[in-house]
Protein backbone atom coordinates (compact mmCIF):
# COMPACT_ATOMS: atom_id res chain seq x y z
CA UNK A 1 0.00 0.00 0.00
CA UNK A 2 1.25 3.51 -1.14
CA UNK A 3 1.00 6.27 1.35
CA UNK A 4 -1.41 8.54 0.87
CA UNK A 5 0.42 11.88 -0.41
CA UNK A 6 -0.72 15.08 2.07
CA UNK A 7 -2.64 17.37 -0.33
CA UNK A 8 -0.73 20.69 -1.12
CA UNK A 9 -1.81 23.81 0.91
CA UNK A 10 -1.04 27.18 -0.51
CA UNK A 11 -2.67 30.70 0.60
CA UNK A 12 -5.88 31.54 -1.44
CA UNK A 13 -6.44 34.89 -1.61
CA UNK A 14 -6.48 38.56 -3.19
CA UNK A 15 -5.45 41.22 -1.29
CA UNK A 16 -4.19 44.72 -1.38
CA UNK A 17 -1.63 44.55 1.58
CA UNK A 18 0.15 40.95 2.01
CA UNK A 19 -0.85 41.34 6.21
CA UNK A 20 -4.60 40.78 5.05
CA UNK A 21 -4.07 37.67 3.65
CA UNK A 22 -4.01 35.82 6.81
CA UNK A 23 -3.76 31.93 7.99
CA UNK A 24 -7.55 31.34 7.42
CA UNK A 25 -6.64 31.63 3.62
CA UNK A 26 -4.10 28.76 3.99
CA UNK A 27 -6.44 26.23 2.60
CA UNK A 28 -6.18 22.81 0.75
CA UNK A 29 -5.66 23.25 -3.39
CA UNK A 30 -8.76 22.05 -4.80
CA UNK A 31 -8.71 18.67 -6.47
CA UNK A 32 -9.67 19.77 -9.94
CA UNK A 33 -6.29 19.52 -11.23
CA UNK A 34 -3.13 18.51 -10.10
CA UNK A 35 -1.58 21.25 -8.72
CA UNK A 36 2.08 21.17 -7.43
CA UNK A 37 2.95 24.87 -6.81
CA UNK A 38 1.80 27.61 -5.09
CA UNK A 39 1.82 31.09 -6.66
CA UNK A 40 2.19 34.69 -5.77
CA UNK A 41 1.57 37.49 -8.00
CA UNK A 42 2.13 40.80 -7.59
CA UNK A 43 0.07 43.19 -10.32
CA UNK A 44 -0.38 46.61 -10.44
CA UNK A 45 -3.20 47.59 -12.98
CA UNK A 46 -2.64 51.29 -13.28
CA UNK A 47 -1.73 52.12 -10.02
CA UNK A 48 -4.22 49.68 -8.07
CA UNK A 49 -1.53 47.46 -6.87
CA UNK A 50 -2.93 43.66 -5.36
CA UNK A 51 -1.27 40.46 -4.83
CA UNK A 52 -3.00 37.37 -5.67
CA UNK A 53 -1.80 33.90 -4.20
CA UNK A 54 -3.46 30.43 -5.34
CA UNK A 55 -2.54 27.01 -6.14
CA UNK A 56 -0.90 26.40 -9.59
CA UNK A 57 1.09 24.05 -12.44
CA UNK A 58 4.35 23.69 -12.73
CA UNK A 59 6.81 24.99 -13.92
CA UNK A 60 5.46 28.54 -13.69
CA UNK A 61 7.70 30.27 -16.26
CA UNK A 62 9.23 28.75 -18.86
CA UNK A 63 13.64 28.32 -19.55
CA UNK A 64 13.56 30.26 -22.46
CA UNK A 65 13.17 33.98 -21.36
CA UNK A 66 11.89 34.71 -25.35
CA UNK A 67 9.35 32.20 -25.17
CA UNK A 68 8.42 33.73 -22.02
CA UNK A 69 8.22 37.33 -23.44
CA UNK A 70 6.45 36.17 -26.68
CA UNK A 71 4.03 34.14 -24.80
CA UNK A 72 3.43 37.66 -22.54
CA UNK A 73 4.07 35.83 -19.34
CA UNK A 74 6.87 38.00 -18.66
CA UNK A 75 5.38 41.50 -17.90
CA UNK A 76 7.21 42.09 -14.54
CA UNK A 77 8.73 45.83 -15.24
CA UNK A 78 8.30 47.79 -12.03
CA UNK A 79 9.16 50.80 -13.52
CA UNK A 80 6.05 50.80 -16.27
CA UNK A 81 2.32 52.05 -15.12
CA UNK A 82 1.02 48.64 -15.19
CA UNK A 83 2.74 45.30 -14.86
CA UNK A 84 2.29 41.54 -13.03
CA UNK A 85 4.90 39.43 -11.14
CA UNK A 86 4.80 35.84 -10.25
CA UNK A 87 6.72 33.62 -8.85
CA UNK A 88 6.01 29.63 -7.75
CA UNK A 89 7.22 27.79 -5.25
CA UNK A 90 7.15 24.67 -3.71
CA UNK A 91 5.99 23.03 -0.41
CA UNK A 92 2.39 23.53 1.59
CA UNK A 93 2.28 27.64 2.86
CA UNK A 94 5.64 28.48 0.91
CA UNK A 95 3.45 31.65 -0.81
CA UNK A 96 3.01 34.04 2.53
CA UNK A 97 4.94 36.59 1.51
CA UNK A 98 5.69 38.07 -1.88
CA UNK A 99 8.91 37.39 -4.03
CA UNK A 100 9.75 40.93 -3.64
CA UNK A 101 9.52 40.23 0.49
CA UNK A 102 11.50 37.28 0.79
CA UNK A 103 14.18 39.11 -1.49
CA UNK A 104 14.64 41.59 1.01
CA UNK A 105 15.27 39.36 3.85
CA UNK A 106 17.95 37.43 3.43
CA UNK A 107 19.83 41.47 2.51
CA UNK A 108 18.60 42.72 5.67
CA UNK A 109 20.89 39.38 7.28
CA UNK A 110 23.54 40.01 5.48
CA UNK A 111 23.88 43.58 6.59
CA UNK A 112 23.60 42.38 9.78
CA UNK A 113 25.73 40.04 10.03
CA UNK A 114 28.06 42.52 8.40
CA UNK A 115 27.68 45.40 11.13
CA UNK A 116 28.06 42.64 13.98
CA UNK A 117 31.30 41.47 12.89
CA UNK A 118 32.55 44.95 12.31
CA UNK A 119 31.60 45.83 16.10
CA UNK A 120 33.07 42.34 17.14
CA UNK A 121 36.27 43.38 15.46
CA UNK A 122 36.62 47.14 16.41
CA UNK A 123 36.09 45.75 20.28
CA UNK A 124 38.47 43.47 19.98
CA UNK A 125 40.72 45.94 18.32
CA UNK A 126 40.03 48.13 20.76
CA UNK A 127 40.70 46.04 23.71
CA UNK A 128 44.02 44.84 22.09
CA UNK A 129 45.25 47.67 22.29
CA UNK A 130 44.14 48.59 25.68
CA UNK A 131 46.05 45.96 26.62
CA UNK A 132 49.17 46.96 24.65
CA UNK A 133 49.37 50.30 26.69
CA UNK A 134 48.97 49.08 29.78
CA UNK A 135 51.78 46.90 29.14
CA UNK A 136 53.75 49.50 27.61
CA UNK A 137 53.03 51.86 30.48
CA UNK A 138 53.77 49.19 33.26
CA UNK A 139 56.90 48.02 31.28
CA UNK A 140 58.33 51.63 31.88
CA UNK A 141 57.85 51.97 35.37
Amino acid sequence: LAAEEEPLRCYQCRVEKNEECTEEYLRDCPTDQAYDVCMVSVINNAGHVYIEKKCALGPCNLRDPKQSDGLGLDKCDRSQNSYSCFECCKGSGCNKSPATASRRAPCFVLIFVTVLIATIFHLAQSAYLDLNLITVFHGKS
